[in-house]
This record gives structure tokens, C-alpha cells and sequence, in this order.
């Protein structure tokens, strides 16, 4: 009887070590929360960086039309 107990013993420690593995419904939630938010935060970069870029080629036409007005070598 000892020996079917200790054999239930091992079978169910080897049962909870397989169950520490497994994710809990709120683990993955707390995944897909977390994927939810840096997907956002890059899509939000990506639009600034887009509008920078915009920017950034108006600034520089506008450079070029200034700098012989001031003296300045085109190029």
C-alpha cells in the first residue's frame, strides 16, 4: 500500500511540475495587453516619424530658396 502511495506521490509531483508550464488565462491576457500597447506606441512612432520626415523636406526647400538671399553657396 506504502509503494502505490509513493507511486501516486512521483505521478503527481510530475503532474505539477507539467502544470507550472501551462499560462493562465490572465497571463496571456496580460501578453496580449502588453503586445496591444507597443503596437500602438509604434504605430504612433511611425506616424511622427512620417510627419517629421514632411517637415523636414519643407524646411529644407525652404533652406535652399534662404541661403542665396543671405550669401550662402547652393548645395
Amino acid at each position: 500500500m506504502d509503494t502505490r502511495f509513493d507511486n501516486m506521490d512521483t505521478r503527481f509531483d510530475k503532474m505539477d511540475q507539467k502544470m507550472d508550464n501551462f499560462v493562465t488565462k490572465e497571463d496571456h491576457q496580460e501578453v496580449m495587453n502588453t503586445l496591444d500597447k507597443l503596437v500602438g506606441l509604434f504605430e504612433k512612432k511611425d506616424q511622427e516619424m512620417t510627419f517629421m520626415g514632411d517637415h523636414l523636406d519643407k524646411v529644407s526647400k525652404d533652406v535652399e530658396k534662404i541661403k542665396p538671399l543671405v550669401g550662402l553657396e547652393l548645395g
